[in-house]
């Protein structure tokens, strides 16, 4: 490639092994060495430090603002709550807020019990064990339809998908909500 490299973009590179890979440039350091990071590995190293050889084929074509995960988080219109393996509300969308009621800095570090009325929190506190311990969520794929606690004490309908979330070596580190409002269902 006979382009100038652009610091803090992604590029396509060609291993020997003919194996491409996205590395985002980070720039040159004082001493001249032109440093990059693998955004598969996390991994940052410079150009002297590589014993095989390898190309840049052209700047990657889905380079996405390296803020992409926290703007899809801040701007979905569905309520996103990541909670850990014990339960304590981590992440917290303008959604969210929005639906339940209460602002980021209420929910954020609070249990979710925060949000689930207290007939519902047994079983609710069964399952989500269940599938912190197994992985994966019993329905995957299928919102389901429940009750939820407000900031002003009330109860509402809404509707929530859920997904077991996992860290790059595939250990489980908590749970995906997404939720909606819902209509009362007919005869309840």
């Amino acid at each position: 490639m006979s382009a100038p490299l652009l610091p803090h973009s992604l590029y396509r590179i060609e291993l020997c092994s003919g194996e491409q890979r996205r590395w985002r440039y980070r720039g040159e350091d004082a001493q001249g060495n032109r440093w990059w990071r693998d955004e598969e590995s996390g991994q940052e190293f410079n150009e002297a430090s590589l014993m095989y050889a390898w190309q840049v084929l052209g700047p990657a074509p889905d380079d996405l603002p390296a803020s992409i995960h926290r703007l899809l988080a801040e701007q979905m219109d569905a309520a996103l709550i990541l909670a850990d393996k014990e339960g304590v509300i981590r992440l917290w969308n303008a959604a969210a807020t929005a639906l339940f009621g209460f602002p980021a800095a209420t929910a954020i570090g609070a249990s979710l019990d925060l949000i689930i009325p207290e007939h519902l929190r047994a079983a609710h506190w069964r399952g989500f064990h269940q599938a912190m311990a197994r992985g994966a969520v019993q329905h995957p794929g299928k919102p389901r339809l429940t009750r939820a606690l407000q900031g002003d004490g009330q109860k509402r309908y809404v509707s929530m998908s859920f997904s077991v979330i996992r860290d790059d070596a595939g250990q489980t580190i908590g749970s995906l909500a997404l939720a909606w409002a819902a209509d009362k269902p007919a005869g309840a």
